[in-house]
């Protein structure tokens, strides 16, 4: 194993494909401190061991194939209640027209990188709040993964909103200073009460399951 992650991390590092290279290094040193510690030492770093790959990020034509489908279901999504409750817009693909104006829904905007962003955010809180409760953590993860989705939705509508009342430099000022600690307050937030009403529930449906 430790010859395998070894020719891993050569490749990813002479190919220069970073994902590859981060990962392997992780299983390197994983592998590594099993063999000099052994697995007793080794499965309480889990946990820990699982956050590192957070760190790595996936190759950017990856991310750009990834959220193609998604960019587009969001246009879509926000022009049809734009366009419900009246104002002139309309969508092409990935780009967004609403009277004078043209927008471009980037990557940014996808929910992809709010996913990971969030996803780790919430992977650190429940391992602090609940310990190593692995079925919930999942569970929380994925509740997590449309939640960013929505709120990267109500990102590009209130984007949309602000450039046909305020023009476009207002938009990119909001986009660039606020939407980003908009999506990430209002994520933390969601967790927090989310983790409040689910973990007494799940708490229950566990303890009479085993009655």
């Amino acid at each position: 194993m430790l010859l395998i992650a070894s020719a891993c991390y050569f490749l990813g590092r002479v190919a220069g494909i970073m994902m590859v290279e981060g990962l392997s290094a992780i299983a390197v040193c994983t592998i590594c401190a099993y063999m000099y510690f052994g697995a007793r030492v080794i499965s309480r770093f889990v946990f820990h061991i699982f956050y590192l790959c957070f760190i790595v990020s996936p190759p950017e034509n990856w991310i750009f194939v990834g959220t193609r489908p998604i960019k587009a279901a969001l246009s879509d999504w926000a022009v049809d209640l734009l366009a419900f409750v009246g104002l002139p817009a309309a969508q092409a693909g990935a780009t967004i027209f609403i009277g004078f104006f043209q927008l471009q829904v980037a990557a940014a905007c996808s929910g992809l990188y709010s996913i990971i962003g969030i996803t780790a955010i919430g992977a650190f809180y429940i391992y602090i709040r609940h310990g190593s409760d692995v079925g919930y953590a999942i569970l929380m993860a994925l509740l997590i993964v449309p939640f960013a989705m929505f709120i990267n939705f109500l990102r590009i509508v209130a984007l949309i909103i602000i450039t046909y009342y305020f023009g476009d430099g207002a938009a990119f000022h909001f986009s660039h200073d606020f939407g980003g600690m908009f999506t990430f307050s209002v994520a933390i937030l969601f967790l927090i009460g989310l983790d409040a009403a689910l973990h007494p529930f799940i708490g229950t449906l566990r303890r009479r399951t085993r009655w």
